[in-house]
């Protein structure tokens, strides 16, 4: 006998969740009405298995012994790629010539890899303190069971180099694979990591106008040849501020930056700005120690003389009064300055 066949293709990135457009499939109107005569779900590109294309076939809205729908084509590969288990599919409709009265329908499935396993292979130079631990909590969302998708495992790699550079290792590497099992549905992913030397600090520049960054200087993590990360940036930042607040300069506006030298592997700090304004902050009518002061009033924990930063303390001291029995205190803040900037000319 002889078989007119006609195949519909069909491929969505099950990773992203898009659903089976109208536009891929080709006019169907010439089957409408016939009888289905043979509905079959085959596996593609793995070991065949009886009971999983059973299992997908449940899903299908079309049947045995029914009337032909090119809508109900569409729900069913809908249904396929809603169930979270198919990467792509096609569908291939064939007649008898002779007949014309029946088709035969034949969904090939090629199943969703999921991750069955994650590893992580690193090598890291000797007292760099980095952990796989450490490097598996930056994978987004690559669980056992995820789906496995190159946008995903790409991104995961970039997450992983993001959060290397801001240790300091600026010529790490990292790499995946994936080994898919036997029967086609599982994948383990290795994500193999080579650290690199970290970079260390080849100058740290301070030029801050008001701050004699020698009382400071032996307190910063970031000394010549120590190894640099942001985040040992932003602890000496921070105490940059707090030397400044010290001597009650409480509104210090540092400028940082940071440049780095590939060919050495050093990295060279700079840190600008000024100390602000000297401020002087003063309760009166309450005592209040100086610990106490430093824990209600922003003003002097965080160096801000931002209005809200003045109103909060504030506010801190009134419920301070309340908690102490003096319920009908009012507290008020007042602001002022010694020697006003000249008016413009």
């Amino acid at each position: 006998m002889l078989f007119r066949r006609i195949i519909l293709a069909l491929a969505v990135a099950a990773a992203c969740g898009a659903s089976a457009p109208a536009a891929s499939i080709p006019d169907l109107t010439k089957y409408e009405g016939r009888t289905v005569s043979a509905v079959e779900v085959v596996l593609e590109g793995v070991p065949r298995d009886e009971r999983v294309e059973a299992d997908l076939r449940t899903l299908l809205a079309v049947a045995v012994n029914t009337q032909f729908s090119a809508v109900r084509v569409r729900e069913s590969l809908q249904a396929l790629f809603d169930s979270g288990r198919v990467a792509n599919v096609r569908v291939e409709a064939a007649d008898a010539a002779d007949a014309g009265a029946t088709v035969r329908l034949r969904f090939v499935v090629r199943p969703q890899v999921r991750v069955s396993a994650v590893r992580i292979e690193l090598s890291a130079p000797p007292g760099a303190a980095l952990t796989e631990d450490e490097i598996r909590a930056r994978l987004n969302l690559l669980e056992t069971g995820a789906r496995v998708s190159r946008q995903a495992l790409d991104t995961n790699a970039d997450l992983v180099q993001a959060y290397l550079r801001d240790r300091g290792f600026y010529r790490a590497e990292v790499s995946h694979r994936e080994e898919v099992d036997a029967a086609g549905t599982g994948a383990a992913v290795t994500y193999t990591v080579a650290a690199g030397e970290q970079a260390r600090v080849d100058a740290f520049n301070i030029k801050v106008v008001g701050l004699d960054d020698a009382r400071v200087r032996p307190q910063l993590m970031l000394q010549t040849g120590a190894p640099f990360s942001l985040a040992a940036l932003d602890e000496d930042l921070s105490r940059l501020r707090q030397a400044a607040i010290a001597e009650n300069y409480l509104a210090p506006q540092l400028a940082h930056g940071f440049t780095y030298d590939s060919a050495r592997n050093l990295v060279t700090v700079n840190v600008t700005g000024g100390v602000g304004p000297k401020v002087s902050v003063n309760v009166t009518g309450f005592e209040v120690k100086e610990d106490k002061r430093r824990e209600l009033l922003p003003v002097l924990r965080e160096g801000s003389i931002d209005y809200s930063a003045v109103e909060e303390g504030r506010r801190r001291l009134q419920v301070r009064l309340q908690e102490q029995g003096h319920f009908f205190a009012e507290v008020t803040a007042r602001c002022s300055v010694d020697a006003p900037p000249p008016a413009p000319r």
